[in-house]
């Protein structure tokens, strides 16, 4: 059998190394985004040749001409140098590092006798099972073909392990390698273009596509692999309302509840993956279906008034459905007015007088109006309206009135002033309009610089 190669060019440079033994080397995770499920062989060649950054010198960061990876029974892989897969004139890398792949696949299904081949070999340990001959243990070039040798196409070593017919030198009659009974089976095919839909990474759950809002959403999820490999389930697009919780087994949940912003069409995008890059998407649309909300009062109530002042509200409402709302006042005092002004808001305005001081119970009221469904909302609230502040008050000390003698001399006693809101003014009383002992009749009285009821003193002259 042989088989048929494709060269493909990546459209980037390689991004992502493993470290191994000193050296680096593309391992199958790191050219993962680059490997195509549908060949049942990917060999990467690459070019280990590099320049330090720090020094700008040249540096060689590989690590062998190849490796192969031990992968089971999936897609077989292995890396080389591009001075080995090109500058040396032969093909034999190439060939050691795709037969340990091979190996290792169909020794992973069993079709190989035991022990297997091991093709790090010395030239006594292998012959051909047929003629019992030992192999030219000699690396061939393109230009000078060995035949029985190593790496040769028709016949030695590698051809032998190919075809089933190599065999251990100490049972040179057992046929070992991998024989046309496990070629039939359709080689190292772990995700093969000629697989079916049956056989491939897929998702076995229907999601369910319709949501209500305010209501719990939920979705289990399965996704099977009939390889039997760890399956990671991502949403690389969902609404924020949506929580996806992966299980690590191939299932998972998708549950949240959907608001008043989600109504309408909600895109999801799941994908399914395996270790090795193969990837599995289902695509579908939620519709959140409208649920009709009760109108929200979005404005803080003025809970405190003052005797004798203005009092105002501007009251907002937000309806989440955009529906117009009537604004009404089942509870209010009789000093308040509602004036309702247009596009859901209205003020409370009065003003309470001193038979007003004291507590007031409030409660407004949102209805939506025509055709909405009249949900209503509420807004208890208390209003607490204080006294005004009281004026300064002077008490006199002695007589409220002192009869003297024209011509006589008149000593006044004093006087204390204070209110409630700034305490003592005593300092602050004025005297005007002072007594003239030498006219007789005459008064005089003591005020503070600011209007204020006070008690006077009226000394009269005679």
């Amino acid at each position: 059998m042989v088989p048929e190669i494709t060269v493909r060019l990546p459209d980037h440079t390689l991004n992502r190394l493993s470290a191994i033994g000193g050296g680096w080397r593309p391992s199958s995770d790191d050219t993962a985004s680059d490997r195509d499920p549908d060949f049942d062989s990917v060999i990467v060649i690459w070019d280990t040749r590099a320049t330090d950054l720090a020094t700008g010198e040249a540096v060689w960061i590989g690590y062998g001409d190849g490796l192969a990876e031990f992968r089971e029974t999936r897609q077989t892989y292995f890396s080389m140098q591009i001075d080995a897969a090109i500058n040396r004139g032969h093909r034999n890398v190439f060939k050691h590092e795709w037969g340990h792949s091979v190996l290792f696949y169909f020794d992973a299904i069993g079709t190989s006798p035991i022990p297997p081949v091991d093709n790090h070999a010395d030239a006594l340990q292998y012959v051909n099972c047929h003629t019992c001959q030992y192999y030219d243990w000699q690396d061939e070039t393109l230009a000078n073909p060995i035949p029985n040798s190593i790496y040769n196409n028709e016949s030695g070593f590698t051809h032998d392990y190919y075809s089933g017919e190599t065999a251990t030198a100490d049972e040179p009659s057992r046929c070992l390698g991998i024989p046309p009974e496990a070629w039939a089976l359709g080689g190292p095919v772990s995700h093969s273009g000629n697989r079916d839909e049956e056989e491939a990474l897929r998702f076995t759950s229907v999601p369910a596509t319709d949501a209500m809002q305010g209501a719990p959403y939920s979705y289990a999820i399965s996704a099977e692999d009939p390889e039997l490999d760890a399956i990671t389930i991502t949403a690389p697009v969902k609404p924020d309302w949506l929580i996806l919780v992966d299980n690590g087994d191939g299932t998972a949940g998708l549950s949240g509840a959907p608001g008043n912003a989600d109504v309408g069409e909600n895109p999801v995008q799941l994908v399914a993956s395996d270790p090795y890059g193969l990837t599995a998407e289902q695509a579908f649309t939620i519709t959140v279906a409208n649920v009709n909300d009760a109108p929200e009062f979005a404005s803080v109530p003025v809970t405190e008034a003052t005797e004798g002042s203005g009092y105002s509200y501007t009251i907002t409402i937000l309806d989440p459905d955009s529906d117009a709302v009537m604004i009404m006042t089942p509870t209010v005092p009789f000093w308040l007015t509602l004036t309702d002004i247009g596009n859901n808001t209205a003020t409370l305005t009065g003003t309470p007088t001193g038979a007003e001081v004291g507590d007031h119970a409030v409660e407004l009221q949102a209805k939506e109006a025509p055709p909405a469904p009249g949900l209503v909302a509420t807004q208890p609230f208390v209003i607490t309206v204080t006294a005004a502040p009281e004026g300064p008050v002077i008490t006199l000390i002695g007589d409220a009135t002192v009869t003297l003698n024209e011509g006589g001399a008149f000593n006044d006693p004093g006087a204390t002033a204070s209110d409630l809101q700034d305490g003592d003014l005593t300092d602050q009383i004025i005297v005007d309009s002072p007594v003239n002992v030498d006219v007789p009749a005459t008064t005089r009285s003591r005020t503070r610089s600011r209007t204020a009821p006070a008690t006077g003193r009226k000394p009269s002259a005679r």
